[in-house]
């Protein structure tokens, strides 16, 4: 054995760093816009009505909404176009229960205008210009807002020099997106021309940075997605996002348009998640990449659609099968799950059955590929099992990470520590029992294994089942090329097989890379087990030589995988402690129960648990905290004032020998009743709407007014409601504990709740 580093070992190794880092390449984002003077031009447009829009909270049914609406108005009103003011109430269903319903209503008004074209086809795009109550939303939406406004005035340029689109196009700015997608609901309902609209682009945030991400898109539509990735040299989508986001509770203004069998592409930057919906996504905190990118991805989409003739392609654009995509360094590859999934499969199939009976009886026996089988499942359990204990000993290390919703301050730390960790686990492991792993057979049953995976999940997710294809195809490469060096260069196998055999996973971990980092971005720390599958043959890849390598060699991965987790552990231990800067997301609902009598304090319960900052324990002393539905509730509270809240009136109230009537003027910002069967509800004396099942009714209140609402129940029943405000301390009188600047609070609200019986 030797007793030195190989040196063509180390080359390898340094191979596949690069690999890494190469795949790793096309997650950062990057634009032409320096480069381009149309798009420095929109650039400089952008930021100057990001500082305009972004500068406050302009949530539903406050005043600054009105200002930012009435801005939008003013920079499309300044180029001759007129501002459609898309204005009505809309009613929401959702299936609540078994027993019943949820219905949320509110009065949106979209502003959206068109710039006509000379066919009768009509191209859209769509952004929020409401943000929520506790942040200015300078990524979530305010980017999408002003680069669509920038565009817009640039567009009015180019048409004064005589460029007019074949298509209309139209600049949507949807209202009430926050409190459930109401604008774009409304849009789609009512607009008329709605079967002219061929494709639509909808531009989303739920973070301040990163690349922006094709998530979404009408998968049995690969006309559009081709199209627009002609124009799109930095387009990073694939379609298990799509499969995913599909099965999760999720939805944006895409989703209306796409229900009603619209295509288009739906785009959203996700990294620093953590300052979602706070005083933290603001101006100062966006990152300006993804301002670029955002106005990159506008100015791309009406480049690739604005002359695009779609009556070419309507009938035979549609797929009875979802397409499968995905982009390799801004290069869109697309194909059908039926024919070209099944052609693949089955040269492959072919390739692995040719290879197995030539060359089974010179290099290993069914007992071998039967044990290298078995050896790569209990690596594949073996490896998701080690990032779930890692993970674990993660939460245990830092408790407070319990307190973030999604990922924390720093996301990409703990994403690079938790693989570092788990492949060093796996790596002390697999070097321990190297000697039972034959080299031949192993990597042709890796890429069996990866074959038999894809087949198992092409039915469910099949845009997962392209990450195993292409893991099958590197390990049959890496195979193949083993083969040629035993077949005809023996002698110097051990020196330059090293080289050549880590080149095939850039094949596997070009797609792997993104799809285990933007699962995780998505799903966050809590499911990063589940991103396992797209870095897994990183372990194969190197225990396939573990037995052919000296302790020397291996010491080498176990000395760069213990300086990896230290340097990001300590990373991590640096940035770890909460600040001004980096606040705890804190909220609290202060809660007056009429019924009772009683005021209560509620914060969520894990940021009680972990954040050991003394203001919780001040809040608790207050009263009797108890545990409920996974919430501290202080009740019982002693001590503490709070002036009337004024949240309602009630007008009117009778009953005869079938129904109960209450005439109700509301003026708080929004509120809930539950309302029995056979119920009816009347809205400013207009609106009449029955329930023939149990429903929990929300209601928003538009900003500068109030609304009078009459519910009718049956005799026998009782009427349970909450009345609820944002709470801002300045607007209300409570002498509780001021927070302190480390904890930022947001989702905090004011409820006045009780029951007429």
């Amino acid at each position: 054995m030797k007793k030195s580093l190989n040196p063509y070992w180390l080359l390898g190794c340094m191979i596949f760093i690069f690999i890494l880092l190469l795949a790793s390449y096309q997650l950062f984002p990057k634009s032409d816009i320096t480069s381009n003077d149309k798009l420095k031009n929109i650039y400089d447009l952008s930021i100057n009505h990001l500082n305009v829009i972004a500068k406050n909270p302009h949530y539903y049914g406050n005043s600054e909404k009105e200002n930012v609406k009435n801005y939008i108005v003013s920079v499309i009103e300044k180029y001759g176009y007129k501002a459609t003011l898309q204005k009505g109430h809309i009613l929401n269903n959702f299936k609540f229960s078994n027993s019943g319903n949820q219905t949320i209503f509110a009065i949106v008004e979209n502003i959206y205008v068109e710039i006509p074209g000379s066919s009768d086809d009509k191209i859209i795009i769509v952004a929020h210009y409401d943000s929520v109550p506790f942040g200015p939303g300078a990524a979530d939406n305010s980017t999408a807002v002003c680069a669509s406004l920038a565009v817009f005035e640039n567009v009015c340029m180019d048409i004064l020099k005589g460029d007019k689109p074949l298509n209309s196009i139209i600049f949507l700015f949807t209202d009430a997106e926050e409190i459930g997608l109401l604008g774009a609901e409304y849009f789609v309902e009512n607009y008329k021309e709605k079967d002219k609209i061929a494709a639509v682009l909808n531009l989303d945030a739920r973070g301040n940075r990163g690349k922006s991400i094709l998530f979404q898109s009408n998968d049995k539509n690969g006309n559009i997605i081709r199209q627009y990735s002609k124009y799109d040299k930095n387009l990073i989508g694939f379609s298990f996002a799509n499969d995913i986001y599909k099965r999760m509770p999720n939805r944006t203004d895409f989703t209306p348009f796409l229900e009603s069998d619209i295509d288009g592409l739906n785009f959203a930057f996700l990294q620093n998640s953590v300052v979602y919906h706070s005083f933290l996504d603001n101006i100062k905190n966006l990152s300006t990449n993804s301002i670029n990118q955002t106005i990159s991805k506008v100015q791309n989409f009406i480049d690739a659609f604005s002359d695009y003739h779609f009556d070419s392609t309507k009938l035979i654009s549609k797929n009875k099968n979802p397409y499968i995509y995905f982009t390799l360094f801004g290069k869109l590859f697309i194909f059908s799950k039926t024919f070209y999934i099944i052609l693949a499969s089955s040269i492959f199939l072919i390739i692995i059955i040719l290879l197995i009976f030539s060359l089974i009886k010179k290099l290993f026996s069914f007992k071998n590929l039967l044990i290298s089988f078995f050896q790569n499942l209990a690596l594949f359990i073996l490896f998701a099992l080690t990032l779930f204990f890692s993970r674990f000993i993660l939460y245990l290390i830092f408790p407070n990470l319990n307190i973030f919703y999604v990922t924390p301050y720093n996301e990409h730390l703990y994403f690079i520590f938790l693989y570092a960790l788990s492949f060093l686990i796996v790596h002390l492991i697999v070097s321990k029992f190297s000697k039972f792993i034959n080299f031949y057979s192993f990597y042709l049953t890796s890429s069996l294994f990866s074959f038999i995976l894809m087949l198992i999940v092409i039915n469910f997710i099949a845009g997962i089942s392209l990450i195993f294809l292409f893991q099958s195809i590197s390990f049959l490469l890496i195979f193949i090329i083993s083969i040629l060096f035993k077949s005809h260069y023996d002698k110097v196998e051990e020196k330059t097989y090293y080289i050549f055999s880590f080149i095939p996973s850039i094949i596997t971990l070009s797609i792997g890379i993104p799809f285990s980092y933007l699962a995780y971005i998505a799903l966050g720390l809590k499911n990063i087990s589940f991103t396992f599958i797209g870095l897994f043959p990183i372990i194969p890849i190197f225990a396939g030589n573990y037995k052919r390598l000296s302790k020397y060699d291996k010491s080498l991965i176990t000395t760069f995988l213990f300086i990896l987790c230290i340097v990001f552990l300590f990373l991590i231990i640096s940035n770890y402690n909460f600040d001004e800067n980096r606040p705890i997301l804190s909220s609290m609902t202060i809660e007056k129960d009429l019924d009772s009598s009683q005021l209560s304090i509620i914060l969520p319960y894990n940021e009680v648990r972990y954040s050991n900052n003394p203001w919780h324990k001040s809040i608790l002393s207050l009263g009797n905290p108890i545990i409920e539905k996974g919430r501290y509730k202080v009740s019982e509270i002693k001590d503490v004032k709070l002036q009337n809240l004024n949240f309602f009136e009630i007008l009117n109230q009778k009953e005869d020998k079938r129904f109960k009537e209450y005439e109700i003027n509301i003026k708080s910002d929004f509120w809930e009743f539950t309302l029995p069967e056979n119920s009816q509800l009347i809205i400013n004396n207009k609106l009449i709407i029955n329930f023939d099942k149990i429903t929990t009714f929300r209601g928003y209140l538009p900003y500068n007014t109030n609304m009078i609402v009459k519910i009718r129940i049956p005799i026998s029943q009782i009427l349970k409601y909450s009345f609820i405000s944002y709470y801002f301390k300045e607007n209300y009188k409570i002498n509780i504990p001021q927070r302190p600047k480390e904890l930022l609070g947001i989702y905090d609200y004011i409820v006045e709740k009780g029951s007429f019986k």
